[in-house]
């Protein structure tokens, strides 16, 4: 498939993809501080160089497609390496008091019983390479705070004191806005590279927001989040042109539109929605663009979503005198925006966004339904089953992920 076809690669942090797609992509503009690589182990590389290089029947060379970090997993790291910078001696107490709790049920299974005797549900363990698992544990632990002290001294470990339950109530509400970005963008089903930058936009007014609140025990903590957030998303923040396809599809998801916009942003963000839509227009006017696909159902629509911050600025809309087909088509970019439905059926009445909606929505914003596929391949490729040839392997594989 040819690299301009390909709106973004979506990758994890890994040093290996970073340096690949620095080095043979088609363009490169994420400029981040080095821990927000991941280190990966060395391996054996076959030298490739010569078949980069070489032309082909066109002669072009070959080259990556538009790289995207896993936005999940630069998140995680604004909770893990920026937060840690600063870490107060309540905050190694609490976390080393919990982490003394987990290890003991993890690797005693009395210890487990024991626990789930006293609380009457078993204690969730946080995985290590998924920080949004340790928020959702320390809110378990905080769910069965008043049967904490048995367990502690059940277990013969310290017990957590009020000071320590303080401090991961308020540590668990601080970081209350990014564990809910990741849970949102680490989706599949119902999560488009459109949420992207809204996503990030309302994180931003939320830990603004808790810097005025000064949290006890955790006064610090959101100055922090918020110059890690900053760092690491200042292209996101700022819609900068470097990140014009994510301004494409959030605009042409309906749900988004322009009212993730802020107020000096909206008349730029307008016109280059609009020049995008006619320029997909004009390539695709003799292309195979099938106006029958259907979006996936966006089952957030059907409930209440409180999470996204909006902005209250006032769009207005024009159409600019100029050929016909070119006046059609920005009519119904302006129709499109104007229409006050949130619902992805609306993309039937507007084909050429539906078409921009398509194309700019199918990257994920996070690798997390990537790296889920291989967690299932573990369970398929068991040593009693190591004789699977590929194709039945892959066949399991699928069905496994899409539930069947």
């Amino acid at each position: 498939m040819p690299v301009k076809k390909i709106v973004k690669a979506v990758t994890d942090n890994g040093s290996n993809f970073v340096k690949a797609f620095k080095e043979y992509g088609s363009e490169y503009f994420n400029v981040e501080a080095d821990d927000n690589e991941e280190e990966c182990e060395e391996a054996d590389f076959v030298n490739i160089q010569n078949l980069l290089e070489e032309e082909d029947s066109v002669g072009s060379l070959y080259k990556l497609p538009p790289h995207q970090r896993c936005a999940s997993h630069t998140l995680s790291l604004i909770c893990t390496i920026d937060a840690n910078q600063k870490s107060s001696k309540i905050m190694k107490s609490a976390f080393g008091k919990c982490q003394g709790l987990w290890n003991k049920c993890s690797r005693s299974t009395k210890c487990a019983e024991t626990a789930k005797e006293v609380c009457g549900t078993t204690l969730k363990k946080p995985c290590v390479t998924r920080w949004n698992s340790m928020y959702d544990c320390l809110r378990d632990i905080l769910k069965n705070k008043e049967n904490l002290p048995k367990v502690c001294i059940a277990l013969g470990i310290p017990i957590l004191t009020e000071v320590d339950l303080e401090f991961i109530t308020n540590y668990c509400f601080v970081v209350q806005p990014i564990a809910e970005a990741l849970d949102r963008l680490q989706g599949e089903n119902a999560t488009f590279y459109g949420e992207l930058l809204p996503t990030l936009l309302t994180v931003q007014k939320k830990l603004v927001n808790l810097q005025d609140m000064k949290p006890r025990h955790c006064e610090w903590l959101p100055e922090i989040l918020l110059h890690g957030l900053k760092r690491r998303f200042a292209n996101e923040l700022e819609i900068s042109t470097l990140v014009q396809d994510a301004v494409i599809a959030s605009v042409s998801h309906p749900k988004m539109k322009l009212r993730w916009v802020p107020a000096f942003k909206i008349e730029e963000v307008r016109k280059s929605f609009i020049n995008t839509v006619i320029l997909e227009a004009q390539a695709n006017r003799t292309g195979t663009f099938d106006a029958s696909l259907k979006p996936a159902e966006l089952k957030r629509d059907a409930i209440k979503d409180d999470f996204l911050i909006f902005e209250d600025a006032q769009v207005e809309v024009s159409a600019e005198s100029d050929d016909s087909e070119i006046i059609n088509i920005k009519q119904e970019c302006i129709n499109y925006l104007s229409d006050a439905s949130i619902e992805i059926g609306i993309l039937d009445k507007y084909k050429n966004v539906k078409h921009v909606f398509i194309k700019y929505n199918t990257p994920l914003p996070s690798s997390g339904p990537v790296e889920r596929l291989f967690s299932y391949s573990n369970m398929i490729l068991t040593p009693k089953r190591m004789s699977l040839s590929d194709g039945n392997f892959e066949t399991l594989l699928l069905l496994k992920t899409n539930g069947y």
